[in-house]
């Protein structure tokens, strides 16, 4: 007779010794995630609070500046809201006349023979130029208390260098040339003409960065700002005044 065989049996045991191992491992897992949601929440929490108390310090810093029924979160904020309408608060624009002046020598045979001196004048006449504060970095933290005075620290307003209007009628234009007495006239200042055509933008902009229209912005800038702050200047109290102050890129500070 043929022999028969059984099947095999799987081996149970193996399979239950193996459960305690994988209840185990998930548990280990659901902790770590478990502890590591915990301590998210409690530096989110945390940052919260600390961003909380910030705020608060600020406000209750000035608070001193204020009628006392007045609600200090609420004005700041309304006027953070006005201020922050424009990212770039234009407060002035100036008109600049620039006046260029190219020289060219020329001599030969060695210099032992001087061909004389062209000189090539342009004067343009009212060349507009705008000056803004940049407004983006303004918050809480930009007002200040000192007993006296409520402060508010703002960028010194800057000229726009992206929106530079030359002079471009050609009546308005003056364009001299002195040509030297050994030079060809019908080509003689032509080279400096151009040359100095290229260099109007840059000599309106750096009239535009020079002390006197720095001064003049400030002050037009100072008066735009009492402007929009004014009904922050409403709620302060008898006897404290609105000064605003500019942080230039340096950091020189100037109030008005």
């Amino acid at each position: 007779m043929p022999e028969s065989s059984s099947p095999v049996q799987p081996n149970s045991g193996t399979h239950k010794s193996r459960l305690p191992a994988i209840f185990f491992f998930v548990a280990v897992v659901t902790c770590l995630i478990a502890g590591l949601i915990y301590v998210g929440y409690n530096l989110t929490k945390r940052a919260s609070e600390v961003a909380t108390q910030a705020v608060d310090s600020t406000i209750a810093s000035i608070t001193g500046a204020f009628r006392p029924e007045i609600n200090v979160n609420t004005t700041v904020m309304s006027a953070l809201g006005e201020l922050h309408k424009s990212s770039k608060l234009v407060v002035m624009t100036a008109s600049i006349d620039v006046s260029i002046v190219r020289e060219s020598r020329k001599t030969i045979l060695w210099d032992l023979l001087d061909l004389g001196t062209t000189t090539v004048s342009i004067d343009l006449p009212d060349n507009k130029v705008q000056f803004y504060i940049p407004m983006d970095g303004l918050s809480r933290d930009s007002f200040n208390y000192d007993g006296s005075k409520l402060s508010v620290t703002v960028p010194a307003p800057v000229p726009d260098e992206e929106i530079v209007e030359v002079q471009s009628d050609p009546r308005r234009i003056r364009v001299r040339t002195d040509v030297g007495w050994g030079r060809l006239r019908s080509r003689s200042g032509e080279q400096l003409r151009q040359e100095a055509l290229t260099e109007i933008r840059s000599h309106v902009l750096a009239q535009a960065k020079a002390e006197p229209l720095r001064l003049a912005a400030e002050s037009a800038a100072a008066t735009e700002l009492r402007s929009i702050l004014g009904g922050l200047t409403a709620a302060l109290r008898e006897g404290v005044t609105l000064e605003i102050r500019f942080v230039p890129p340096a950091g020189r500070e100037t109030d008005r």
